[in-house]
This record gives structure tokens, C-alpha cells and sequence, in this order.
């Protein structure tokens, strides 16, 4: 008995899409979609963690080898461009003080790239066991104003402790792991998500079909709420070349200075050297980092150079 195309209609979550073909989980079931010719024409596309409304053909497309189509892409929280992902809720980014040295102009883009978007940032420094602790004191001194959790590992030894603090973190949420090349992402991986391999790189279950090697970004299930974004061979350059964000925004995504907004002695203060400049001033007594606020200036004269329909929403 056929049934009419409105009682296929279902919802489901992107997890990938490989040659224009997106796998959709709903209600545990991978279901492969394509998605109509609307979405070009609209300048929709869609991504990896989308909440969307997908039909079930009649009968599948076996040229295209889909069960069905997206029909639409629901309401995002936020969306990258590079990675192509969106709706992710934290973003844990990885540093080490020592091989590589972390850049805190990177980091803190990356801190603005997530408070923009809406995404929660975490921090985890890596390699403790090969820093000094005075250097280690000093990375938290620069970002215990920041309001985010910050997280300290072991290369060598793992504390259960502070991992299962961080695994839970993961639970009910879908989260994204950044940081640069050498800093032990894929090795915190492994530790926190046994049933993952990312010993290359790539993020892979392991099952009899070896390893997932696509370089596209993909989402995996951990639990029926909690998912994880696999971003192989996405590097933190990747999430920084596309995002911008404008002058006039950029303040706000430095938490620590949302308090002292508004209460600079001109009203267009940039908070760069004016007199009267509240940020500045808490700068002085402690409140504010000064390599943060560095860190500020230099984006600033980035972002500023950005013309207005170039900032993408």
C-alpha cells in the first residue's frame, strides 16, 4: 500500500555528506537524502549537524542511490563555514606550552570565533608534565577572566579525574575539538571516546569496514543526545580564514570586557588607547588581561579592514 508523500515526511539530523549525498539519522536510523534544487537557488546549504525535515521517496532513487530528499533545513544556533558544520554547542580548543608553543593571538580568535557564534569555548592545556609551573600559572592568569573552564592534561600521564570532568562536559551537547598541529588533540580523543581511533588524524569507528578516512566533516552519535564533530583534515587556520565578525561586534566577544562596555568616557571609544577608557582602566587594577587586550587591538585592525557585506551572518 503506497502512502502519500506528507505521511513520509520525517526530521532528522545531517551527520555527513559525500558527493552530494547527506546521511540523515532519525529515530537511529541512517537514512541517505539528497537535498531539492531549491536550496541552490535559495543559497542554502547544508551542513553537517543541520536539524532538517527530509521525505521518503516512494520508491528509492537509485541513480542517485538516496532513500529520499531534504525538504528543510531548520533554524540553526550558528554554522562555519570551514569546517562545514553547524549547530555546535562547544568548541574544546587545545593549546600546549611547549612543541608547539601556543599563539594567544590564535587562541584568542578562536575564543572570539566561539563566543560569537554562540558556542561555549573550552579550554584544555596539554602537555603539563613538559612546562614549567610557573608557565602554566601564567596561561591561567591570562585566562581566568575569560569565564570559560579551563582544563590541564598530562602527555604522558592522563588524570581520570580531570578527564571524566571533561567527558562530561561532552553530555548533551554536540561538541568540536580544535587546535593546532602537535598539540595532542587526537590523542584526548582516544582517551575520552574509546570506541573512536583517530590515531591518523581522522576520526574513525572501529568497526570491520576500517577506518573512516573522508575529509569531510562529519557528525558522530555518542548517546542519543550528545554528538561529536570529526573535522579531518580542517586545521585551525581553516576555522579562522573564513569567519568574520565586525568592528562594532568584536568588544562583545571578549567576555571579560562585556562589563566594562558602556562605561568609557567617549561614547565611540574603540578601547585602544583613549583616555577614560574603562577597559583600560581595568587593565591597570588586574580585571582584564593585558595580552587579551593585545590580542584585541590586533584583531581589531583586522577586522576593520572588512567591508560591511563581507561579514558573513
Amino acid at each position: 500500500m503506497s502512502m502519500n508523500q506528507s505521511a513520509q515526511e520525517r526530521t532528522g539530523r545531517i551527520l555527513s555528506c559525500i558527493g552530494g549525498i547527506y546521511t540523515v539519522l532519525s529515530k537511529s536510523r541512517e537514512i541517505q537524502c539528497y537535498a531539492k534544487g531549491t536550496f541552490r537557488h535559495d543559497g542554502i546549504t547544508p551542513l553537517a549537524g543541520d536539524y532538517v525535515t527530509f521525505c521518503l521517496d516512494q520508491e528509492p532513487d537509485q541513480k542517485r542511490n538516496a532513500d529520499g530528499y531534504i525538504k528543510a533545513v531548520h533554524p540553526r544556533k550558528n554554522a562555519l563555514v570551514r569546517p562545514p558544520l553547524a549547530n555546535i554547542d562547544r568548541l574544546f580548543l587545545v593549546a600546549t606550552l611547549h612543541d608547539p608553543v601556543y599563539s594567544p593571538l590564535a587562541l584568542d580568535k578562536m575564543i572570539v570565533l566561539a563566543v560569537h557564534n554562540r558556542m561555549e569555548p573550552i579550554l584544555i592545556l596539554n602537555k603539563c608534565d613538559l612546562t614549567r609551573e610557573p608557565e602554566v600559572q601564567a596561561f591561567f592568569s591570562v585566562y581566568k577572566t575569560v569565564g570559560c573552564p579551563i582544563f590541564t592534561l598530562s602527555a604522558i600521564l592522563p588524570d581520570p579525574e580531570i578527564q571524566e570532568n571533561i567527558l562530561a562536559l561532552t553530555k548533551g551537547v554536540t561538541s568540536a575539538f580544535a587546535g593546532a598541529s602537535g598539540v595532542g588533540k587526537s590523542t584526548i580523543i582516544n582517551a575520552l571516546f574509546p570506541a573512536f581511533d583517530c590515531e591518523t588524524g581522522d576520526l574513525s569507528t572501529k568497526t570491520a569496514r576500517g577506518k573512516h578516512t573522508t575529509r569531510q566533516s562529519r557528525l558522530f552519535q555518542l548517546d542519543e543526545t550528545s554528538y561529536l564533530a570529526d573535522t579531518p583534515g580542517f586545521t585551525l587556520l581553516d576555522f579562522e580564514r573564513f569567519f568574520f565578525i565586525s568592528k562594532e561586534e568584536l568588544p562583545y566577544s571578549f567576555p571579560e570586557f562585556v562589563p566594562f562596555l558602556g562605561q568609557c568616557k567617549y561614547t565611540k571609544c574603540t578601547h585602544k588607547t583613549e583616555d577614560g577608557c574603562a577597559i583600560l582602566a581595568a587593565i591597570r587594577v588586574g580585571e582584564v588581561s593585558a595580552s587579551r587586550h593585545e590580542s584585541y587591538v590586533s584583531l581589531l585592525s583586522e577586522v576593520s579592514v572588512h567591508k560591511p557585506w563581507e561579514i558573513k551572518k
